[in-house]
């Protein structure tokens, strides 16, 4: 009965981490394509969020900046869709899911930026 419990315990998170893997997609994260000033940019910090890091090569080599979300555009092709998917899924699987399997979503986890709000998860 254990191994059932665990069982769906499992296919319960991983459901629930496609979920938000899924809302990455919309949202700015690290490695994501944006426009900005007629140039495509790779986000490549983003702590001091609304303010971006980015980076680009160009003919000049490797260039960085810095801009506010409102000052650039996520690209939004199928593959940058894709990658934003698979970042997200790549990093709740790596770092959350077995956590959460195991001890369910605790309150503390809440308070940290990984995007759950009240209402999601199992306790």
């Amino acid at each position: 009965m254990e191994k059932v419990k665990l069982l769906v315990r499992r296919l319960y998170f991983r459901v629930f981490v496609i979920n938000l893997s899924l809302k990455w997609i919309r949202s700015n994260n690290i490695g994501d394509r944006v426009r900005h000033k007629s140039k495509v940019w790779i986000l490549n910090q983003g702590v001091r969020s609304p303010i971006w890091k980015m980076y680009r090569y160009s003919s000049q080599g490797y260039l960085e900046c810095e801009a506010l979300e409102q000052d650039f555009k996520k690209l939004m092709s199928f593959n940058d869709m894709l990658q934003s998917f698979k970042s997200g899924y790549r990093f709740y699987m790596g770092y959350w899911f077995e956590i959460w399997v195991q001890k369910g979503i605790e309150p503390w986890m809440r308070n940290c930026n990984i995007r759950l709000n009240n209402k999601e998860g199992v306790e």
